[in-house]
């Protein structure tokens, strides 16, 4: 089992619409303790982005020109992820929302959403977004709104939770699991715990 950090950059917000420019996507062994694969890519998305893309992204126009069709690396992307592999993201709904659009499909997979885990863990924050956690956490996030530094960032941002909630006292780590128990087995923080578990067997939770 690995974990799949995954980020797009898209030249707006609706998928309906709207068309993939770049795409990150990182492999985390969790036996080896490392990140074992990379795949990242510019995408051609058959139409012109807006300045303001650009401005946040610093993709141009100019630098899609040569770069590859969705349908010319949609393999690649389907085949990075196995079907035991977790996916995450940070706000990931979004992004799985646009590839679905573009007919790559992760429903069978189980997806975990550090947006959803950090509205739990940092509830007292003035902010959720990627770049205000990573610079409480003293997360290093030079490259930021590009698909493939976002993924690291999302990555070792979901490696510091799981280290937050193994070290919470034991009255907080009841309360968690207690609305685990209750939201039942379809609610995310559920896979969440379950992963904790797994990955660190001296952790007070078991699996509900």
């Amino acid at each position: 089992m690995n974990i799949i950090c995954l980020d797009l950059e898209t030249t707006w917000l609706d998928p309906k619409f709207d068309g993939i420019i770049e795409i990150g996507m990182v492999k985390y062994d969790f036996e080896k303790g490392k990140i074992v694969e990379k795949f990242t890519s510019l995408i051609n998305p058959g139409m012109i982005i807006p300045e303001e893309v650009s401005i946040i992204t610093w993709i141009t126009n100019k630098d899609l020109e040569k770069a590859p069709f969705f349908s010319e690396i949609k393999d690649k992307i389907e085949n990075f992820v196995e079907k035991d592999d977790i996916v995450i993201g940070h706000n990931v709904e979004f992004d799985l929302g646009f590839l679905r659009e573009y007919k790559v499909d992760y429903s069978d997979n189980k997806v975990l959403d550090t947006f959803k885990l950090a509205q739990i863990i940092f509830f007292k924050e003035k902010s959720l977004n990627l770049g205000y956690l990573c610079e409480r956490l003293w997360i290093d996030h030079p490259d930021a709104h590009r698909a493939l530094a976002d993924t690291e960032v999302t990555l070792e941002l979901f490696l510091k939770i799981i280290e937050l909630i193994k070290d919470l006292p034991k009255e907080n780590k009841d309360i968690l699991r207690y609305i685990s128990w209750l939201w039942g087995k379809n609610f995310f923080l559920s896979d969440f715990l379950d992963l904790v578990w797994i990955i660190g067997k001296d952790v007070y939770f078991e699996q509900i």
